[in-house]
Formats: C-alpha cells, sequence, structure tokens
C-alpha cells in the first residue's frame, strides 16, 4: 500500500474553504478541539456503527436502548477525553442539553434508520491510489447495503437540499471507492434536530455518481494536491461565514484578520441569526 502523503473528504472541503486553514491543522499540526455541537453527531455515529457492524451477521438491530447507551457513552468519553470548544452562545451546563439531544437522535435512529438497511459493510476504509499526483486519497465509508447503496449518516440544525446530495465530494469519493461500477446510488441519511415546533425528524437525500463524475473530482483533487505542493494557502474569501470567531478555531490568531475581516463577519453572523429565527 502507498504511503504517500493523503488527502481526504473533509481535507479537500477544508481546503476549498481556506487553504490557511488546512495549512495549520495538517502541516502544522494544530489541532483544535471540536466545537461541543460537533460530538453530538460524532455520538449518535457511534451508536448506529455498534449496531450496523454487528447487523452484518445478525441481520437484527439491537434493542434501542444498546443504541442509545452507545451513543451517550461515546459523548460522555469524547467531553472527558479528548475536550470540546464552547460556541459562543454555549456554556458548560448546555454538556446536560446536548447528553439529552444525543439520545433524542439516536432514539429517532433505531426507530427510522436502521431498520432500512441491511449492511455489507461498515466503516468501510479506502484508499485510491494516484500514481501522477503526490497525494493519495483516503476515506471510510459509513455503510454500504446490500442493494450496493453507499450511506452516510449526517446530523444536521436544519433540512439538507438536493444539491447537498448532488454536489457532494464525500459521496463522489465514496461512489469512486466501489471500483468499476457504472452508477452508484449515493445517500445522505439525516437526523435534523428538533426546535420548538418539532420534533427530531429523519430526511433522505439520495443522488446518483457515474463514470462521468470520476473526472471532475479527479480534476478538483490534482489542484488541490499541486497546490499543496507549491506552497500556497491563501486565507478565506472576506464574507465567508465560516470565516468568522464562531466558526473557525483559527481566527483568534490568523495573521490575516483585520477591521475588513471582522466587520464582513459580524454581518454574516447577524444575517444568520436573523435566517435562524425564521426557521424557527
Amino acid at each position: 500500500m502507498s504511503d504517500k502523503p493523503h488527502l481526504s473528504a473533509s481535507q479537500l472541503e477544508m481546503f476549498a474553504k481556506c487553504p490557511e486553514s488546512w495549512r495549520r491543522r495538517y502541516l502544522e499540526k494544530e489541532i483544535i478541539p471540536p466545537k461541543l455541537a460537533m460530538l453530538k453527531g460524532t455520538a449518535v455515529h457511534a451508536g448506529a456503527e455498534k449496531n450496523m457492524r454487528q447487523k452484518i451477521e445478525t441481520h437484527q438491530d439491537l434493542p434501542a436502548n444498546e443504541i442509545i447507551d452507545a451513543a451517550v457513552e461515546s459523548f460522555e468519553s469524547n467531553i472527558k477525553h479528548d475536550g470540546f470548544q464552547l460556541g459562543p452562545d454555549e456554556k458548560k451546563k448546555d454538556v446536560d442539553g446536548y447528553r439529552n439531544l444525543v439520545v433524542e437522535m439516536a432514539t429517532q435512529h433505531a426507530a427510522q434508520q436502521a431498520p432500512e438497511y441491511q449492511p455489507v459493510a461498515v466503516e468501510k476504509k479506502f484508499r485510491i491510489e494516484l500514481p501522477d499526483l503526490n497525494h493519495d486519497v483516503v476515506g471510510v465509508i459509513d455503510l454500504v447495503d446490500t442493494n450496493g447503496d453507499v450511506i452516510d449518516f449526517k446530523t444536521a440544525g436544519r433540512a439538507m437540499q438536493q444539491s447537498d446530495a448532488d454536489s457532494s465530494t464525500q459521496l463522489s469519493l465514496y461512489a469512486a471507492a466501489q471500483g468499476d461500477v457504472d452508477e452508484v446510488n449515493v445517500k445522505l441519511d439525516i437526523l435534523i434536530e428538533p426546535t420548538a415546533r418539532q420534533p427530531v425528524r429523519r430526511q433522505l437525500v439520495q443522488a446518483k455518481r457515474d463514470r462521468s463524475d470520476l473526472p471532475v473530482i479527479g480534476r478538483r483533487i490534482s489542484v488541490i494536491s499541486k497546490t499543496i505542493d507549491a506552497g500556497l494557502f491563501p486565507p478565506a474569501a472576506v464574507g465567508s461565514w465560516w470565516c468568522s470567531e464562531s466558526w473557525c478555531g483559527y481566527w483568534s490568531t490568523c495573521g490575516y484578520v483585520n477591521s475588513e475581516r471582522i466587520a464582513a463577519s459580524r454581518k454574516v453572523e447577524e444575517a444568520m441569526k436573523i435566517l435562524e429565527k425564521g426557521i424557527e
């Protein structure tokens, strides 16, 4: 197996948003603890993984309480051992609220998502070797079912769009990793956080990938690999929603933050708060 440096879907997306943040994370090894809210998704995923791994052989789901317990155990372990960052409107007491949310979402995973799938592969690791580049591509696929469909479990604060599945770099790489297949069905299976008006709900967004998608993702990988080789790491565009104190762990020490960038980030955050109130 190749021992070259590698890229992943998350790296490709991070580089596309802000090459400078990619440099600090993957070259300088400045690892920022995750936001508290992110640990929720990781925990629900852990419960799903435990169930799906055993289901390959048993063809039966675990009792819901075992899936929920695995999710909560993951959440508490990550809180204790890995640490976390608080968002601008969060306090340490919010840990209990997120733990309760993990229970709610894992409950809905057990009831709505799990029965839909018979897995043949869970957390399937892959490496795509790219001999013409100085980087390979690696990844881990959440689930491949008996139909050959590729499924990625997500948690989200709001509903996703069809374009999220159609344009997903992650799903494109997952499809490419299936080998010599003409067409692959790819799915985002999402649990959406509850609001004041609605409980946790499930959303399924489906798309397809075929051979015509491979050159597109290949060109993107090539450009990023060569840009890294050239040592070019510009910052995110001014006004990008992810370029702000709320969303970027490198903000307080970033050499590109100036009055223009601060003013732009405040405008974006104000607009996002208005949007969130409208959705609620």
